[in-house]
């Protein structure tokens, strides 16, 4: 049921089992039937997974954690001298650099300048309805489907803190400048 090798490997249920010599201090499980480990905590108590290095003692050795907590139903995910990074709360919304997203992604803290980047050499996000738009200040491209169905995309900059369109392309591909509603092609 237990072995513990002659280099202190651990193996739970399972006596010759082989991964990464990386990542097999601790091996459990078989190779049929499923398999698993359950962290039981209280329910007003958190589940946890520390990772950690012998220079980080002010922090209880913890550099990064994986933390379940049950009094509010969200899972966290901290790096860097365990400073929350990411979390999925109970509805299922997902932050990253805010622990209290309010849409099902919201990245950034609504504090600092930029967030998030797509690139590749075909990249990009759909979905009917879906709105990028800007923070307080700064250029910013919006891009967004109306009520009625039709999709626009606008780019706007701003100019002695004003923000204003500067640019407009409507779903017939007509273009407009500086707040125009294109009419024709």
């Amino acid at each position: 049921r237990l072995r513990i090798d002659s280099s202190g490997r651990v193996r739970i249920a399972n006596t010759d089992l082989t991964a990464s010599t990386k990542a097999d201090d601790l091996i459990i499980g078989t190779t049929s039937g499923q398999n698993g480990i359950t962290i039981f905590s209280g329910t007003s108590n958190t589940g946890n997974i520390y990772f950690g290095d012998t220079d980080t003692g002010g922090i209880e050795n913890r550099m990064g954690t994986i933390t379940y907590d049950h009094s509010g139903n969200f899972m966290r995910f901290s790096t860097s001298g365990n400073q929350e990074k990411v979390r999925i709360t109970s509805s299922g919304s997902v932050g990253i650099g805010t622990t209290n997203p309010s849409e099902l992604m919201e990245v950034g803290d609504g504090t600092a300048v930029g967030g998030l980047k797509v690139s590749g050499q075909s990249a990009g996000i759909t979905d009917e309805g879906l709105t990028f738009d800007w923070v307080t200040s700064g250029n910013a491209a919006r891009i967004f489907s109306e009520s009625s169905g039709s999709s626009i995309i606008q780019f706007y900059t701003t100019d002695s803190g004003t923000r204003g369109e500067r640019l407009r392309i409507t779903q017939q591909g007509r273009i407009g400048l500086n707040g125009v509603v294109p009419t024709s092609s």
